[in-house]
């Protein structure tokens, strides 16, 4: 019962959800289902007394208490809780500023999200499908174009994310990205090593010089078994061979550039150098030291891997001046005696 000017309520405090901007709020409900509304925090309820042989005393609210200026909610009134402000917190050692920058975090996550959906060829699917609307390398990159490709290969970006993406390449602070600055970015620098040998394997390709390759000759002559997603298990040989050639689209012939793009873009989805050296000898059946010499007419000294007796395995580069002929083994394994290879049960060219 509500007593007009008594100051008491026999009501109920309960607690809802305010009809406006979904906020929550205290609601005082009244024997005539007349409600007022409370922001929470604003007030708080005194405990009723407990006078015996009544009803309990009317609740009355008062405003909340706030910490006092310069010390944080739970200190003590004595002031021994930390200030608010610079001044009064432990000393750091000196040094110079540390720089943070999460550029290259964010590039990684979409790099990794590229080989997750499409293995070692993923960027380059990627960056290939990019290229096709640029006739330009200097032409900006635009997020509806990344949006479209990405969804195209099967990749899902917000828009706020593809901006931060943008934001995150755009290391001149212009105010955009060319498609030449993405390009290098999604796929990061390609080392001298790995430059050296996607070089080297071309030229071993065009044994004529031309500049280009039948795409016919090159499909044949590339070993699916070391195509990277094959090696991993990820697809077999016989899906490596078609997933390869797709990657040129309908071209007749590939060039040096063609093919230096395609290993540049799958460089970036391998971690080691070695093993991108094992990937790329195996896939074009490189047997010798690549180098500038080698290269040019000189002689080849092959790497033989070795399993010894003992079931160890170690690669031996053989050093015949006069050059070895890799598939006679009685050859090969002369050779190895000479430089003190012994006990060998079994030998692979590597």
């Amino acid at each position: 019962r509500s007593g007009s000017g008594s100051g008491r309520t026999g009501g109920r405090v309960a607690s809802g959800r305010s009809g406006s901007g979904g906020t929550h709020a205290a609601s005082l409900q009244t024997s005539r289902s007349q409600h007022v509304e409370l922001k929470p925090g604003d007030f708080a309820a005194e405990p009723p007394s407990q006078r015996s042989g009544g009803p309990p005393a009317a609740a009355t609210f008062r405003p909340a208490e706030r910490c006092p200026e310069g010390r944080q909610g739970g200190s003590s009134s004595s002031g021994s809780g930390r200030s608010s402000t610079f001044g009064n917190v432990p000393p750091l050692p000196d040094g110079p500023p540390v720089q943070v920058d999460l550029s290259e975090l964010v590039v990684d996550r979409v790099r990794k999200a590229l080989v997750d959906r499409g293995g070692t060829q993923g960027i380059h699917a990627f960056i290939s499908r990019l290229r096709r609307g640029h006739d330009d390398v200097s032409s900006k990159v635009t997020v509806h174009e990344l949006e479209a490709v990405l969804n195209d290969i099967g990749v899902n970006m917000s828009r706020k994310d593809l901006v931060v993406l943008l934001a995150a390449i755009d290391m001149g602070d212009d105010g955009g990205v060319t498609l030449d600055e993405f390009v290098m970015a999604i796929r990061g620098p390609t080392s001298s090593r790995r430059c050296k040998l996607i070089d080297a394997a071309f030229t071993f390709l065009d044994r004529a010089g031309r500049g280009v390759v039948k795409m016919d000759e090159v499909v044949e002559r590339f070993s699916t078994s070391h195509h990277p997603d094959a090696v991993g298990g990820r697809v077999s040989s016989l899906s490596a061979a078609s997933n390869f050639r797709a990657q040129f689209g309908d071209k007749d012939t590939l060039s040096r550039t063609d093919f230096m793009e395609y290993y540049q873009n799958v460089s970036a989805a391998v971690s080691s150098d070695d093993y991108f050296e094992f990937l790329i000898r195996g896939a074009w059946r490189i047997a010798g030291i690549i180098d500038s010499e080698a290269w040019s007419g000189g002689i080849t000294h092959p790497r033989i891997l070795v399993t010894y007796q003992t079931g160890l395995q170690n690669t031996v580069v053989l050093k015949s001046d006069s050059g070895i002929d890799v598939s006679d083994t009685p050859q090969v394994l002369a050779q190895l005696r000479k430089q003190g290879v012994r006990n060998v049960a079994r030998i692979e060219v590597g």
